[in-house]
């Protein structure tokens, strides 16, 4: 979390995540002297190493766009605004860590009250009985549990997928809802996590997301 941090380095942090979900690549130590109008790159170092130190950052000596921000997953004090996109997520890697997100969503304060959120982009058509279809963002809230009938994001053997979710005994049954599929059955060998709960979802318009009713 951000506890710890000065108002500042709150500051460079949100600007070193904002930069990045724009750009794709860290801002360079010039670039962020002039957006807080730093007399000299020696401060931007400073802050810099301040929050390596406090684990928030990691970097590569002092290269040039070496800085990799470290996410704290659904810290509300230095996210950017809006909700982050998740690709792909990296085996082995929290579902929020940065490398895994794509962008960012801007939906003003409807989710606000849930806090711990995030959008993944749906691939394919095996939830549209629930009016989930491809392409669709659903939007999720970052939890480790679940409960029966729950729709989740699991991630199996690091492989996202959007499933209805049932735990049946000793066995979990990820359940589609689309009679073209079957229902996955979690294998006792099979690596497994629950990486969040829908609670929404949103689908593209032109060249806009809107909430889909």
């Amino acid at each position: 979390m951000a506890e710890g941090l000065t108002e500042r380095q709150k500051q460079i942090l949100h600007y070193l995540l904002q930069y990045k979900s724009r750009t794709g690549f860290p801002p360079s130590f010039q670039e962020i002297a002039a957006q807080f109008q730093f007399a000299s790159l020696t401060a931007v170092k400073d802050h810099l190493k301040a929050l390596e130190k406090k684990g928030f950052i990691k970097k590569s000596g002092f290269k040039a766009r070496a800085i990799e921000v470290v996410m704290q997953p659904g810290d509300p004090d230095f996210m950017p605004d809006g909700i982050p996109i998740i690709g792909r997520v990296a085996a082995g890697t929290p579902i929020l860590a940065q490398e895994n997100i794509l962008g960012y969503l801007n939906f003003g304060n409807y989710f606000a009250e849930n806090g711990n959120i995030f959008a993944l982009k749906v691939q394919g058509d095996s939830m549209k009985d629930e009016g989930i279809l491809d392409g669709d963002l659903v939007i999720i809230k970052h939890q480790d549990t679940a409960r029966n009938g729950d729709i989740v994001v699991a991630i199996i053997d690091e492989e996202a997928t959007v499933k209805t979710f049932f735990h049946e005994g000793e066995q979990i049954r990820l359940q589609p809802q689309n009679p073209k599929y079957k229902p996955i059955y979690v294998g006792e060998n099979q690596s497994f996590r629950i990486g969040g709960k829908v609670i929404g979802v949103v689908r593209k318009s032109g060249s806009a997301y809107t909430r889909a009713s």
